[in-house]
């Protein structure tokens, strides 16, 4: 090892000391050899891998009304867990290397037939994407995009307005704080193609059945919706 590499270990190590990088999951401090969580959560974290990341839960209920055959989620959640930790990372924290790196790894366990045309992201509003700073879904479909070279379009889909949380909402009042919310863009032909939905969390499917509409009605042959966790 050149000398000025171990000089800049060095001083790498001693600025961790001082200001230690702070697991995401556990907020523990991480070493050197860990980037985006540390090897004790990457051990913990709950996964679908048993059931090929399969998300039955979602597949079974949006096909009710709509044509969706396949639907993919990496990790269960619920509030008071690692994932949860990671879900406020990615969500509210400003942590788009984490979710970038999530969507990577999301990216990575599909399995598909034939490989779908591009990826589409749910969309915040303007307003609260200024606010935040970024979308989180649309971080977690680059992080896809990076590991299966699936295009990402990230402007199809447009939130005509600024809905109030999904938080603690039933059922049917969180249907009904996003009826009619997204919108397509006109000048996009998306007939034909087989699309990815990508959002960061599926609970009751709301969200990802409000935007189902507007992609049918565009043209597309099929969606298949994709999260990086759900409930469980």
């Amino acid at each position: 090892m050149a000398r000025t590499d171990k000089i800049n270990e060095i001083i790498i190590d001693f600025i961790s000391i001082i200001f230690p990088r702070l697991c995401p999951g556990c907020m523990t401090p991480m070493v050197r050899a860990e980037e985006h969580l540390c090897f004790t959560c990457l051990g913990d974290l709950p996964t679908l891998r048993h059931q090929g990341y399969v998300n039955r839960e979602m597949v079974d209920y949006l096909s009710l009304r709509y044509p969706i055959r396949q639907g993919y989620s990496l990790l269960y959640y619920h509030k008071a867990s690692i994932v949860g930790n990671i879900l406020k990372q990615v969500k509210y924290k400003g942590n788009t290397d984490l979710a970038i790196q999530l969507g990577n790894w999301l990216g990575s366990v599909l399995e598909f037939e034939k490989l779908p045309d591009l990826l589409i992201p749910i969309p915040l509003h303007p307003a609260k994407e200024r606010r935040r700073g970024y979308n989180q879904s649309e971080k977690l479909a680059r992080g896809i995009s990076d590991s299966t070279g699936i295009f990402l379009c990230a402007n199809f889909l447009e939130r005509t307005r600024d809905t109030f949380t999904q938080t603690r909402k039933s059922r049917v009042d969180r249907l009904l704080n996003v009826q009619d919310i997204f919108r397509p863009q006109p000048t996009i032909d998306l007939k034909g193609k087989t699309v990815i939905l990508v959002d960061d969390v599926y609970t009751t499917g709301a969200t990802i059945e409000a935007a189902l509409s507007p992609l049918l009605s565009a043209g597309v042959e099929e969606v298949i919706p994709v999260t990086l966790a759900t409930g469980k």
